[in-house]
């Protein structure tokens, strides 16, 4: 069913469909029940192949062998055998039945309503959207499905039927059904959205012997190779999310079903890829959404970003009304995660007193926690830091008495003279270079932007780093990078020119120079001091690099200090 194969002597040949084949290399041992592709170098047995094939682990591939011959696999004690079959022809004999409806009279609802919102007719089928009939219709598939001769329990167990006074009626009337599929492409439950009639605008599948709602991802049977494709799965909340990406050719989107990510759809996204893009819409409800289901995805060790959704749209509307070139560019500016939670607590804004900085960083510390190893946490405190302004000693120190379950009020006073002398060192250090240039070039090798603390500080030793800038005193302002930027401006002038400013010698220049080299240098020991500890420990190019560091730490001094 997945390839030609032509017979070769005792063995059968044909085109390996896992890489680029020419000439036949993918060869079948029927006596062995074995393959194996000279080309690539994969073999193995039915089971491996299909696992390969279908992008399986090795129980999904036994089962989806199973269901294509039929065969009884128990999976719960005492269970009738075949059971889970039944139940599983049940709802498909359902999808067959919608499906037909859709094409019917009493589908022109749903085909009117899938019309205006540009789906095309391959989407659909390839979705196999349907119909359910209308209100006044009360068990019209409730008597398809009984005549199949399943019965009224099953039909009822799946949600499919509810018991009424007159006997079962139909659960679904008027609404667009979406059959929810898992990764054996086996029907196992049903999303339906209300189009005419009353009752809530969305309902799924009750629980079942064969949906659970949070073991299932919608799209998950058609996303599996595109996401081996693309490298990366796009995480979206609804149906026509991503059916509509499908459309546009954006074939690795799934939709968790308008809820938080489980542990146990976050474990079957782990199987295709590492990376994953959050797409949730951006009310306040799905941005929720998209923070509680951040810690199971990096407890995983995935590296989950978000994208940032403007006000009033969605994945849907933005494919339909811009364009997927459009779309594509909001995806490569998609957020790291620390920066997603960071902006959902701060709105965007660097803040400016320490006991907003200390309040965000414990809003996040949750989910920070779930990050699984010491070696990573360090590289994601120190992007917090950053974001924050905030040297990340002091997020280090935060986080022990956190842990310890030490309460802050009583430390906040030391934090906010930490982090302000911090903020004043940086200052002066930028002052003391408009006021001595010379010691420009030595800063120059050892001192980057990225090494402050402070954004507004990183911004102007950029600008006033750069060879080509002037930093005579008299033509200082009148460069078209200061004068551009009024923030820029209104610093360097206070730094240059303000009474306050404290007199600043050759001799605090030096101290100056070596406390950031110094910050810096002990910055990025302890970021190999972590690594070294766990899981590095044999590195021996990080432990050159550290003794390396404090090497030069020490020549500095002696030439900086004395």
């Amino acid at each position: 069913r997945y390839m030609p194969l032509k017979r070769a002597g005792s063995n059968y040949k044909g085109l390996c469909p896992f890489h680029g084949d020419k000439d036949p290399s993918f060869s079948v041992s029927m006596e062995k029940g074995l393959w194996k592709c000279f080309g690539c170098g994969l073999g193995g047995n039915i089971i491996t192949f299909v696992q390969h094939k279908e992008s399986l682990d090795f129980p999904d591939a036994v089962r989806f062998i199973a269901d294509a011959f039929q065969i009884d696999i128990p999976t719960a004690k005492g269970e009738k055998p075949g059971r889970t079959r039944l139940l599983y022809s049940v709802n498909r004999h359902a999808e067959e039945f919608f499906t037909r409806v859709l094409k019917s009279k009493y589908g022109r609802p749903v085909r009117e309503y899938l019309k205006e919102r540009e789906f095309e007719r391959d989407t659909i089928e390839a979705f196999n959207v349907g119909a359910s009939l209308p209100a006044e219709i009360r068990n019209g598939l409730t008597r398809e499905l009984t005549g199949h001769g399943f019965s009224k329990e099953d039909i009822t167990a799946l949600g499919l039927a509810k018991d009424g006074m007159y006997g079962p009626y139909d659960a679904y009337r008027g609404r667009l059904m979406f059959p929810i599929r898992d990764v054996l492409t086996r029907t196992v439950g049903f999303g339906a959205r209300l189009l005419t009639g009353t009752g809530p605008k969305y309902i799924n599948s009750p629980e079942s012997h064969i949906f659970r709602k949070g073991e299932v991802l919608f799209g998950i049977d058609k996303a599996k190779s595109g996401i081996r494709e693309e490298g990366y799965i796009l995480l979206m909340e609804g149906y026509t999310d991503v059916m509509r990406c499908h459309q546009h050719g954006l074939t690795n989107a799934v939709a968790s079903m308008g809820t938080a990510l489980t542990q146990k759809q976050s474990q079957t996204l782990k199987r295709y890829s590492d990376d994953i893009i959050l797409c949730f819409d951006a009310d306040e409800a799905g941005q929720k959404a998209a923070e509680r289901s951040l810690p199971e995805l990096i407890y995983l060790e995935m590296k989950p970003r978000v994208l940032l959704i403007p006000k009033g749209e969605d994945p849907d509307s933005i494919l339909r009304t811009k364009g997927l070139d459009e779309f594509r560019k909001m995806l490569e500016q998609a957020a790291h995660f620390i920066d997603f939670l960071l902006s959902r607590v701060t709105g965007g804004e660097v803040p400016t007193e320490v006991e907003r900085k200390m309040e965000a960083f414990k809003t996040i510390i949750p989910t920070f926690e779930a990050v699984p190893h010491a070696h990573l946490q360090a590289d994601y405190l120190e992007r917090i830091a950053r974001s924050l302004a905030v040297n990340p000693d002091i997020l280090r120190d935060v986080l022990k008495s956190h842990r310890k379950g030490i309460r802050e009020t009583a430390d906040m006073s030391n934090i906010k003279y930490r982090i302000e002398g911090e903020g004043k060192v940086e200052r002066e250090f930028i002052a003391g270079l408009l006021k001595h240039p010379g010691f420009m070039m030595d800063t120059r090798a050892e001192v980057l932007p990225g090494d402050f603390n402070d954004p507004l500080h990183a911004q102007v030793y950029e600008i006033i780093s750069n060879p080509s800038f002037n930093l005579s005193t008299k033509g200082l302002t009148l460069q078209k990078e200061i004068y551009e930027n009024q923030k820029v401006y209104s610093f360097i002038v206070d730094c240059a020119f303000s009474d306050t400013e404290r007199e600043i010698t050759e001799k605090d220049m030096r101290f100056l120079l070596f406390n950031m080299i110094e910050r810096k240098i002990k910055s990025e020991n302890r970021i190999i001091e972590q690594h070294l500890q766990t899981g590095d420990e044999g590195n021996t190019d990080l432990q050159v690099k550290l003794i390396s560091n404090y090497e030069k730490l020490k020549k500095l001094k002696t030439k900086l200090i004395g």
